[in-house]
């Protein structure tokens, strides 16, 4: 059986506190490094008021923290104008009393946070004023991060194992660039283009993994069906290919993102009707993102379109169970924060920024749910595992659930998640 650790040390006590935070709602970038200058543990970013809030988060699990922590972590913040940060420690420090850590912390907008009982975490973040976390959702969102960490360990063995194979270095090498070196580029302009231009360099990274698998030459640009990208959708198989899907769609969540990030900071100026105000940085972007940008910028409570979409991909499955939407809207809004009138605009959203001809969330006809196009199954599996903690109904044939294969789905896909777990959880935490 498949479960969390119950003391959480190192890259396991990092994912607890990202999953924390993301259950009192932020958005949540971690494991950013710039080789040679910095690696940060945890950047949380709140929506609540309207604007992108950042604060910077270092974890420590053992007992041997001090000053050089806070002032690297201070340090970090300087460097990337980051206003707030936040340093948990599992232990309290071996040298000096704690009072004076807090004590110098708080005079530099430092949270200092001492969390010697894992099960006391979400007390002492909520008295902190960071808001309340459902239990059975920061479970969730930590087995999320964790099927993360076994997708990019995956693509990094095939890397090292398979050295002649093009398509997992080239996932990896995106990921580098998605999660890592965008990130530090903190114009959110730049950001913005930097990040459509790498998308546009790999608008079909799947197809052109699978391409190669079949024995072709590996082209991410062209589009072109593939048997095993069906078996990887449909049967959970080709990890490759799955580790590529979530790359893809972790590329847009960014995106989207940024364009939020970037409608939030714009200053406002008199236009005619008609016509669309969009900074010269962003010119070179094709007019149907520039025309999706300005139709969400006129959506209300835009600004938390990406916490509501990194908890409905990776917390979700990316899918709404028809038999139970309303529910599932209800739950999702209480999440996000996003009011339930607003979630069918956002769930638009993908639609209006990267138009595809079907549209990406898709209506399988033995099914009765909706699906965003392309999400991994083990993503997918922490969707059917959320429906499942909250039903508790022994199988999912007792969800209730019309559509001949909603059920059998569900259960695939909760497998497909228990087994990327069982099989490299160990090692990506490593």
């Amino acid at each position: 059986m498949v479960k969390l650790p119950d003391t959480p040390k190192g890259k396991e006590l990092e994912d607890f506190v990202a999953a924390l935070l993301q259950a009192t709602r932020h958005f949540v970038e971690k494991s950013i490094e710039e080789k040679n200058v910095l690696e940060l543990d945890v950047v949380a970013t709140s929506y609540a008021k309207g604007r992108p809030e950042d604060q910077l988060f270092e974890v420590k699990s053992g007992k041997d923290w001090g000053f050089r922590d806070v002032f690297k972590l201070l340090g970090q913040m300087t460097y990337l104008h980051i206003p707030r940060g936040a340093l948990i420690a599992a232990q309290c420090p071996q040298d000096k009393a704690l009072e004076l850590y807090q004590n110098r912390c708080q005079k530099v907008d430092i949270d200092l946070l001492v969390i010697e009982d894992i099960d006391s975490a979400r007390g002492i973040f909520e008295a902190k004023g960071y808001g309340t976390a459902d239990e059975m959702f920061h479970t969730l969102c930590h087995f999320s991060f964790w099927i993360e960490r076994c997708f990019i360990h995956v693509l990094r063995h095939l890397t090292k194992s398979n050295q002649q194979a093009q398509a997992p270095r080239e996932a990896l090498g995106y990921y580098d660039l998605v999660n890592n070196g965008v990130f530090l580029t903190r114009d959110v302009v730049e950001r913005v283009g930097q990040l459509y231009k790498a998308y546009m360099d790999h608008p079909y990274l799947t197809a052109g993994a699978a391409r190669e698998m079949s024995g072709g030459v590996f082209d991410p640009v062209t589009p072109g069906g593939n048997p095993l990208i069906g078996e990887a959708l449909f049967k959970g198989e080709h990890l490759l290919l799955q580790a590529c899907m979530y790359l893809e769609h972790r590329a847009r969540l960014s995106i989207l993102k940024g364009a939020v990030d970037y409608l939030c900071g714009k200053t406002k100026k008199p236009q005619m009707p008609g016509h669309i105000t969009i900074d010269f940085g962003l010119a070179s972007f094709p007019t149907t993102f520039l025309r999706g940008l300005s139709a969400i910028e006129k959506e209300p409570n835009f600004w938390l379109y990406p916490l509501f979409w990194q908890v409905f991909l990776w917390g979700w499955g990316g899918f709404i169970l028809k038999d139970h939407e309303e529910e599932e809207f209800g739950e999702l809004s209480a999440q996000t924060g996003l009011p339930v009138d607003c979630i069918p605009m956002a769930l638009e959203a993908f639609n209006k920024l990267f138009p595809i001809p079907a549209g990406w969330l898709r209506e399988p006809s033995r099914a009765s749910y909706r699906l965003v196009a392309m999400v991994p199954s083990p993503f997918c599996g922490i969707g059917a595992f959320q429906r499942f903690l909250r039903k508790r109904p022994g199988d999912y044939s007792k969800l209730g659930l019309s559509g001949q294969f909603t059920a059998i789905n569900l259960a695939k896909w909760h497998n497909s998640a228990a087994q990327l777990v069982k099989e490299y959880g160990a090692a990506a935490v490593a």
